[in-house]
């Protein structure tokens, strides 16, 4: 067993300003009645999720919004002057000190896009759906699923983003740079529907469907589902990027503006990816470099040695281009949101969720000839996971101070394998298709890992607002996190090693503070200070067990 060391940060924030719409500049932002919308999600954010109004944009959060510092929200408005289909990933770039590339222009390619916050890469954020933690947004996301497969973005009514890292109460333990919240739409109150198209350049096209049932009786009982197909081809070399989702939402209002929720989504998505470029590949060969697909016979001869074309000179040659690489994920996510106001000061949100992804990805391999004495032969790794968790929160007003506790615990169990499959010699058969999954019998089973973990978090934290420009927060939480398992199969030839890893990690530590100060001074203007220490677990990733982490000490100024 290992006891992995906790990392502490250190944030300071300037002045902070709206952004895109000056009309909201110098008005307070004023937090909604719970008896809007989304109380149920409270478990991951006890205050009322925020609602810009129509002119505004993205706005920064008044501090008595939330109980973890101010956020900035990109509100329905802002997503809408987005092409239908972009990721969420891809809108959140609008914000300041978000970066997001991606080699296709929606951002839904998961192998070829990668989001940077405040200088923290995207798996060590903190990411929730309606409360329902995430996980590391890995390409394989061992505990969790990827947020362009989770929902529509058609679906999202607004996202919070936090300034500061490791808000105790949200549900994460990649929590160390930040936490991105994101906030599905209610159903209707009136029945009735939408339809939209968009058509693009590469044959893209994509079609969303939505039904809102509108209020079915007194009670105010009310569900919507919508599904979307999306289809088009790479802007370079050959393939296609499909995706389809299934979005569901049943409400079902209670008393003393309590509610009960229940959700289920379904993603289907398999996609060509694009080849990984290095800066000298650009330079040297173009933008255009891509994978050799459809044209087999050419990258069975540049496995033999045999290169054409403009990266016939080229050094290593061989790394270059591969015949083919292709993503295939189906996912499935489904869970209760319940909200309850006990009192008029006392309030209790809770979610109970599952859910199970699998996942693979290929890449033709020159590296590996096949039995049959092809030079190349197709690698498949297969990665998995099922996982069931629950988060509940209490939340207490008393006077100037809001005091906030609750606990989150989850199960996950997480497969990943990697095969070996045979291509054909060269005009004797059909290439291994990825899209298709006829991958017949592997000839070669490289390794297999299996994990299961166990997580345990509990947070308690008071927000003081001592004048109604300035508030402080003090809180902690504690955090258990306990992974076994190891080797399930392993080619002792393939890798020169005679065993793989087995054993177990723990991440442990009972107290894990956050303080933060936030005064507005200035309309337009805020000084924001920022101090948590946070935990990360040790990472998952097929052969590598660990993923070492250090202490890290920043400082921001104006955002």
């Amino acid at each position: 067993m290992m006891i992995r060391p906790c990392l502490l940060t250190v944030l300071m924030a300037g002045s902070a300003l709206s952004a895109l719409s000056a009309a909201a500049w110098g008005r307070p932002v004023v937090p909604p009645s719970h008896g809007g919308r989304h109380p149920a999600h409270v478990a991951a954010r006890p205050a009322a999720p925020y609602r810009a109004s129509s002119d505004e944009a993205i706005a920064v959060m008044g501090t008595h919004a939330v109980s973890h510092g101010a956020v900035q929200a990109m509100s329905r408005g802002v997503m809408e002057q987005f092409v239908q289909g972009t990721s969420p990933m891809k809108m959140l770039s609008r914000l300041p000190g978000i970066n997001f590339v991606s080699n296709d222009p929606l951002g839904v390619d998961t192998w070829g896009s990668s989001l940077y916050m405040r200088g923290f890469m995207q798996q060590q954020l903190g990411v929730t759906l309606d409360g329902v933690p995430l996980g590391a947004q890995d390409y394989y996301t061992y505990n969790g699923q990827s947020i362009n497969f989770a929902i529509l973005s058609d679906n999202i009514d607004h996202m919070d983003i936090s300034q500061g890292g490791g808000a105790v109460d949200v549900p994460a333990t990649t929590n160390l740079g930040g936490a991105i919240q994101i906030y599905s739409a209610d159903p209707s109150d009136r029945m009735g529907g939408k339809v939209a198209q968009m058509f693009g350049s590469n044959k893209a096209f994509r079609t969303y469907v939505r039904f809102d049932s509108g209020k079915l009786n007194r009670s105010g009982t009310k569900f919507t589902v919508s599904y979307a197909r999306s289809d088009g081809q790479k802007w370079k070399g050959a393939g296609s990027q499909f995706d389809q989702q299934v979005n569901a939402k049943i409400v079902q209002p209670l008393a003393a503006e309590s509610r009960i929720t229940a959700f289920f989504n379904w993603n289907d998505a398999t996609q060509f990816n694009y080849a990984d470029q290095s800066l000298d590949m650009l330079r040297t060969l173009g933008h255009r470099n891509d994978y050799y697909y459809p044209d087999y016979t050419r990258a069975y001869l540049a496995a033999k040695g045999q290169f054409s074309g403009e990266i016939a000179n080229y050094p290593d040659a061989l790394d270059v281009s591969y015949y083919d690489g292709v993503t295939h994920a189906s996912d499935y996510l489904g869970g209760l949101n319940l909200h309850l106001t006990l009192t008029d000061r006392l309030e209790w949100n809770s979610v109970v969720y599952g859910q199970a992804e699998n996942h693979w990805g290929t890449w033709t391999s020159p590296y590996t000839p096949s039995p049959n004495g092809a030079p190349l032969s197709e690698q498949l790794i297969v990665a998995g996971n099922q996982r069931f968790g629950l988060t509940s929160a209490l939340r207490y007003s008393l006077g100037h101070h809001t005091i906030e506790g609750g606990v989150w615990y989850e199960n996950n169990r997480y497969d990943i394998d990697e095969f070996q499959y045979a291509e054909p010699l060269l005009g004797q058969g059909v290439p291994v298709s990825g899209v298709l999954g006829n991958f017949g019998t592997p000839f070669q089973h490289n390794w297999g890992m299996g994990y299961s973990t166990n997580t345990f978090q509990f947070h308690l934290q008071d927000s003081y607002r001592v004048l109604p420009n300035l508030t402080l927060r003090a809180g902690f939480k504690s955090l258990l996190v306990t992974t076994a398992g190891g080797e399930t199969a392993n080619d002792a030839a393939y890798n020169g090693q005679d065993n793989l890893p087995n054993g177990s990690l723990t991440t442990a530590n009972g107290f894990l503070p956050h303080f933060n100060a936030e005064w507005r001074f200035l309309p337009n203007h805020e000084l924001y200070f920022d101090i948590p220490r946070t935990c990360g677990p040790t990472a998952m990733a097929g052969i590598s067990w660990a993923r070492p982490g250090a202490c890290r000490t920043r400082r921001r100024s104006t955002s």
